[in-house]
């Protein structure tokens, strides 16, 4: 059990550099609605929970994406100076900088990356939505962001209701991916403002809490008729909360070989033992 345990963790890392490296935001926000390969989905959830520029420091090696991650946390923290610094160094990654900047609350910088050419204003719309930052939200509209359900799984991943009803006025309309977003961060206020606009899949807020962590959310889920077990070992295995990955075992989840992918994506040891323990052999299955 120790060595196919051991022989199975690096086959989550491709997916990662994969989806980073050649994926454009279309591209993206289509196999988000379409795709059911799980180690793309998978992938696409655990993005969903960081800033997608963060996100590039999982891949090492990576000259480019490394320096559009610093450029990102400088933009973050909103030094003026050490963005003019780097962009004479040669950074020109503006969008990685805008949704820095947005995400950061850091309006000076965000109008100097508008200035260099940013455009992707989806991604400003999703950071400023997902920290609160209303003038920023304003201002990615203005300048012609219409991206709304991104902008509202934002405001559900950071629990920020009224930023979610704006974006709803706006015409976001996927309930149920903010549902997922919701519970796997534990804003209940939110997931009932959802599920009054219409959000109806318990199982997807069911996987989210699952994958969060999130015992009360995975509860209410439950209460509401969610019985897709083996969703919900999926997302404790990747976000390694072993406790509920338990607590679908015993309500009759039994897909180890999908738990067992799950639990060597998140890089949890334990839970990938359990998953074999219980019968999972899929050393090649999700092979990438």
């Amino acid at each position: 059990m120790q060595n196919l345990a051991d022989a199975l963790f690096p086959s989550c890392s491709p997916v990662h550099e994969a989806l980073c490296t050649h994926l454009d935001d279309a591209a993206l926000v289509n196999l988000t609605e379409s795709t059911s390969r799980r180690a793309v989905a998978s992938a696409l959830r655990e993005m969903a929970r960081r800033p997608v520029f963060a996100l590039l420091q999982d891949i090492a090696g990576k000259g480019r994406w490394k320096a559009s991650t610093e450029f990102y946390k400088v933009c973050e923290t909103g030094s003026l100076w050490g963005a003019h610094n780097m962009i004479q160094r040669g950074a020109n990654d503006w969008d990685a900088g805008l949704h820095g900047a947005c995400y950061g609350g850091q309006r000076d910088v965000v109008e100097l990356m508008i200035k260099k050419g940013a455009n992707k204003w989806m991604w400003g719309l999703r950071g400023a939505c997902e920290r609160n930052h209303r003038d920023l939200v304003e201002l990615m509209i203005q300048q012609g962001a219409t991206h709304w359900n991104f902008g509202l799984s934002g405001a559900c991943v950071g629990g920020h209701r009224d930023v979610a009803e704006i974006m709803m006025q706006k015409g976001a309309n996927d309930w149920n991916g903010g549902l997922h977003d919701a519970c796997c961060e534990g804003h209940r206020e939110v997931a009932d403002l959802l599920i009054q606009r219409g959000a109806n899949d318990w199982d997807r807020g069911l996987h989210g809490a699952c994958l969060g962590g999130q015992r009360e959310m995975a509860d209410l889920m439950i209460q509401r008729g969610a019985n897709t077990w083996n969703s919900g070992l999926c997302g404790a295995c990747c976000g390694g909360h072993r406790g509920l990955a338990e607590l679908m075992i015993q309500k009759g989840a039994n897909d180890w070989d999908a738990g067992l992918h799950c639990a060597c994506f998140g890089g949890h040891r334990d839970l990938a033992e359990l998953m074999i323990k219980n019968g999972a052999n899929a050393l090649e299955r999700w092979a990438v």
